[in-house]
């Protein structure tokens, strides 16, 4: 008797599972893609940003771990000892800051041994670098993003629409440089 009746409520366990997959596939099955959603759009912000170099140094710039694109360009405009940073960002996700670090090593060039087995010394060289490295990612907005995420989120379904949703932190960053300091950078 026991089986019979656990059978039975197995069997309708499973038709209840069919008949509720159903539903739903039925109702999200006309669903459409929202395409990408930018929260937070309204609080971005572009500003320039200006920063000397020396004459002679090798110039870096650290790419954020943001996913915006970097763009370099050639602009007879800036001085020949500036660079500028044109920087499209959150203001509520990223605190900008641009920090400048001057390295200057030496490096020796064509060491070689003689036929005895000594090392012989090469040239002594000096080497400049400056290394430009973005701001920071503000910690303290998680909830407020996945709050804003989920209203986003819940407005689409209403709509019967779903989306890529995400917050913008760096949108995009134009580097100017004189075009005589155009070859002297790396990103």
């Amino acid at each position: 008797m026991n089986r019979k009746k656990l059978g039975i409520a197995f069997g309708i366990g499973i038709l209840l599972c069919g008949l509720g997959c159903g539903i739903a596939f039925a109702q999200y099955s006309d669903f459409e893609y929202a395409g990408e959603r930018k929260i937070g759009e309204e609080t971005l912000k572009t500003e320039t940003v200006e920063r000397d170099i020396d004459a002679d140094s090798k110039i870096f710039i650290g790419h954020p771990d943001y996913g915006c694109d970097i763009t370099l360009v050639a602009d007879e405009s800036v001085p020949i000892d500036k660079i500028d940073f044109d920087v499209t960002y959150n203001t509520n996700e990223i605190d900008l800051r641009i920090s400048k670090y001057n390295d200057v090593y030496t490096t020796y060039t064509d060491d070689y041994y003689d036929d005895d087995g000594n090392l012989i010394d090469g040239n002594e060289v000096e080497k400049k670098e400056i290394k430009f490295v973005f701001g920071t990612h503000k910690d303290d907005r998680d909830i407020d993003t996945m709050f804003k995420i989920k209203d986003e989120l819940l407005k689409d379904i209403k709509n019967k629409k779903i989306g890529n949703y995400y917050v913008p932190g760096f949108e995009s960053i134009v580097i100017r440089i004189n075009p005589s300091n155009y070859d002297r950078v790396e990103i």
